[in-house]
């Protein structure tokens, strides 16, 4: 199966942390607008995480189905760029993905995107 990225021929996915600590606002990786080009479910094998600033600390990843951050999907903790690799859990066809980070610097950003396959 082929591996795509999304997004593709741009920057990925900014999150931004809040307070020490605190979780930031939930915003779409996968929106809706983009579940209109993918035909069909798909597996997140891969999240690459492309910058961080500040660097040197802790930061924490959530995953959610919902815009509200209310139906979780994973938790990653990580603290240097790189891939992390994901539980291969298949998307529905029409299932959005949104994330938040959390970290020990306040207004931390983060920068993602993900590699997937359809199945």
């Amino acid at each position: 199966m082929e591996h795509k990225t999304y997004p593709t021929l741009t920057a990925g996915v900014t999150l931004t942390s809040g307070s020490s600590w605190t979780k930031g606002a939930v915003v779409p990786i996968v929106g809706a607008d983009v579940l209109k080009s993918i035909s069909g479910k798909f597996i997140i094998d891969t999240i690459v995480v492309e910058s961080i600033v500040p660097t040197g600390f802790v930061y924490e990843l959530f995953l959610y189905s919902d815009a509200s951050g209310t139906i979780p999907q994973g938790q990653f903790r990580f603290s240097s760029l790189g891939d992390l690799i994901v539980s291969q859990r298949k998307q529905d066809i029409h299932e959005t993905l949104y994330g938040s980070v959390a970290c020990q610097a306040a207004g931390a950003r983060v920068t993602i995107s993900i590699q997937y396959r359809i199945v």
